[in-house]
């Protein structure tokens, strides 16, 4: 898949979110990019063999408040490469919404486990 069309998946993605949900989304930043860096990896407690999808940096929704004003805004990052190698391309459109939505989870303030739970794990 070339990336305009990954990046068009994630906006479709984005775009059958319920209205309720988009409406809160305003401040994050939803980025696509072919690789996880290292310094993603290691935020994300993932080992050089284990593949990562995406990832959330920032601040969670609910503790918003008390965060520092300073605070960069909080941001999603899909990467492509892994989510091509691991799923097959009939697949991979559900794949990337899952993901989309098991970050959004985390900036909604939900854990790994209950996002296992909701089946985004």
């Amino acid at each position: 898949m070339i990336p305009e069309e990954f990046d068009r998946t994630v906006v479709r993605a984005l775009a059958e979110l319920p209205g309720e949900f988009r409406a809160r989304l305003t401040e994050v930043a939803i980025v696509t990019a072919a690789e996880p860096s290292a310094s993603d990896r290691r935020l994300a407690r993932v080992g050089r063999h284990t593949e990562l999808f995406g990832l959330f940096h920032g601040v969670a929704r609910p503790d918003r408040e008390d965060a520092d004003p300073a605070a960069l805004p909080p941001r999603v990052v899909l990467y492509q490469g892994p989510l091509e190698r691991a799923f097959p391309p009939a697949s991979l459109e559900h794949e990337i919404r899952k993901t989309v939505l098991h970050e959004l989870g985390h900036y909604f303030g939900l854990s790994e486990r209950r996002l296992r739970q909701l089946g985004y794990g």
